[in-house]
């Protein structure tokens, strides 16, 4: 049986890579910028390329995606002291560390490159330090960036209603 080979293009820098892929054939990974100056975390659509940002440091890499298209990696900061785990979802990126409701101690919270950091509920696979010791963590869907996006809505809802009674 013979599969046709299928490349995707990368961002003009001399390497790439796919690490993840959902149903609907979406493809996480990252890709270097010409000049490799940059490695940023990229959505392939197709052979189309989405980056999806970073906190602000030149490498960011895409670990795993699921069927919904949201993405699980890491980012460096710009002075490259640390990287931090991100989740893409509905084009915006977060760090997990900020959308966790309680943190009961668990610090240094990471995803790993390794199979994929996602499941199609949302909830993310990842590593953390707890007393001392490196610990499996599961992370709960990110319930706080949808309660966010709910939060702005339902506050440009009211701010409308608002000024269509006092017209």
């Amino acid at each position: 049986m013979s599969v046709p080979l299928c490349s995707i293009a990368g961002l003009g820098g001399t390497y790439s890579w796919a690490s993840g892929i959902n149903a609907s054939g979406q493809v996480a990974g990252w890709s270097s910028t010409a000049g490799n100056a940059t490695q940023a975390a990229v959505v392939w659509n197709e052979t189309t390329p989405t980056v999806l940002g970073s906190f602000g440091g030149t490498a960011s890499e895409a670990y795993g995606i699921n069927d919904s298209g949201q993405v699980v990696g890491m980012s460096s900061t710009p002075d490259f002291a640390s990287s931090h785990p991100f989740l893409y979802t509905g084009g915006t990126i977060y760090n997990p560390n900020n959308l966790l409701v309680s943190n009961p101690g668990v610090t240094d919270i990471g995803i790993s490159p390794n199979g994929n950091s996602i499941n199609d509920s949302g909830a993310i696979a990842a590593y953390g330090t707890y007393g001392g010791q490196q610990v499996a963590l599961v992370l709960p869907p990110h319930a706080r960036a949808h309660q966010r996006a709910l939060l702005l809505s339902g506050t440009a809802l009211l701010a409308l209603r608002r000024r269509r009674t006092a017209l």
